[in-house]
């Protein structure tokens, strides 16, 4: 049961990069797509709420979140922004490796450097039942989204972790209302699209596009483009 007053979640994608070769940073052309993202929430946000940031920990997400802050600010002073803050609710799927979790990346050298030195080499982890298929695949992320065995979080599981996240949110006292800028991955963003607006998979989300939930005493629902339907929480 919502307790609160009017709860929004701007869940972004994060901002243009070069590649997924690692925790690589944000491109210099990003800034555009930000600059946009940000006006339109501060467009969407009535004068004097508040808005809490949230990222993930690679570099990409916080550095988005960052500056999405500073141009929501900049477009509309009255609004109070919370400084970024490490949410592990919207990380990316864990997926398990040798014993470690490890982040999606775009190949086995990649991955490989996320664990202790000499634990398993890229080539071999390239050779591995899930880990092969998934780097040879043309659509990484679709590969994942479709598999229903993956060593981890399978994409209903981080659909449900997701929408769980969402609606603790309501879990206040407090009759204010509140909007939540999260960003975070395109695994996730494919994953509440499959499950929570029933869509056949759009495909890897624009650079800092975003899934609309509002959550409410008078009911919920989700947005993707131009696509708004009820949300059953």
């Amino acid at each position: 049961m919502i307790q609160s007053g009017d709860i929004t979640i701007y869940l972004f994608r994060h901002g243009k990069v070069d590649g997924h070769n690692g925790d690589v940073p944000l491109s210099d052309d990003a800034q555009a797509d930000i600059d946009r993202a940000g006006s339109f929430v501060a467009a969407h946000t009535p004068d004097g709420e508040t808005i809490l940031l949230l990222a993930t920990k690679t570099v990409r997400s916080h550095d988005t979140a960052k500056r999405l802050g500073e141009m929501i600010k900049a477009q509309n002073p009255t609004l109070t922004i919370e400084g970024v803050h490490d949410e592990y609710a919207v990380r990316n799927p864990d997926l398990y490796l040798a014993g470690h979790r490890v982040e999606m990346v775009s190949n086995g050298k990649a991955m490989s450097r996320q664990l202790p030195e000499g634990t398993i080499s890229g080539d071999a982890i390239e050779k591995l039942p899930f880990f092969g298929d998934f780097f040879r695949a043309p659509d990484r992320i679709g590969h994942w989204l479709v598999h229903d065995n993956p060593p981890g979080e399978n994409a209903t599981a981080v659909a449900r972790r997701l929408l769980n996240y969402c609606r603790s949110c309501a879990d206040t006292s407090t009759e204010k209302n509140l909007s939540i800028v999260a960003v975070s991955h395109s695994p996730v963003l494919r994953a509440i699209l499959v499950a929570y607006m029933g869509l056949s998979d759009p495909g890897e989300p624009n650079w800092v596009e975003p899934i609309t939930i509002k959550l409410g005493p008078n009911g919920s629902t989700i947005q993707f483009r131009d696509i708004i339907q009820p949300l059953v929480v």
